[in-house]
């Protein structure tokens, strides 16, 4: 089983929930630290982890996410599609690049099901979760009232 986002929130609760049930797992975010206290703690409660750090939202390392798991277990048959970015702030108040940013683990997710599962996995049921962990809080604040039209 791969796990992408696993070093907080869904992913890690994920992971530590799916080790105890024995899957055998890659576990993947960007922070290398925390990836590898979470796989020493799931070795240590007897269960099976190897991190993974890399961006989902670049194709050449959500390949290299497959490729360890292949190599560790010749395949695959569960990804876990959990990475996600959060802006917080006045919509208006934010870039572009950090708005465009909030995209990225969704196109890592599409670079997951179009490629990997259709080639690599190692049962034909394979099958990816992409849940609900894209968040994006946008806050409006209206600084004058909105008009309302009349209607004729």
């Amino acid at each position: 089983m791969v796990i992408t986002g696993a070093s907080s929130g869904i992913g890690l609760v994920t992971a530590r929930m799916a080790a105890q049930r024995g899957a055998r797992l890659i576990v993947n975010a960007r922070n290398e630290e925390a990836l590898r206290t979470l796989c020493d703690e799931i070795r240590a409660n007897g269960g099976e982890a190897y991190p993974v750090a890399a961006d989902v939202g670049q194709f050449d390392e959500v390949k290299k996410i497959a490729d360890e798991a292949i190599r560790r277990f010749g395949g695959f048959d569960t990804w876990v599609n959990n990475a996600g970015v959060s802006i917080y702030g006045a919509v208006l108040d934010q870039s572009l690049e950090d708005s465009a940013s909030c995209l990225k683990p969704i196109t890592g997710a599409s670079f997951m099901d179009r490629w990997s599962l259709a080639r690599t996995c190692a049962s034909a049921a394979a099958r990816s979760s992409t849940l609900a962990a894209f968040f994006l809080t946008l806050r409006f604040r209206f600084r004058e009232p909105i008009a309302r039209r009349s209607t004729p």
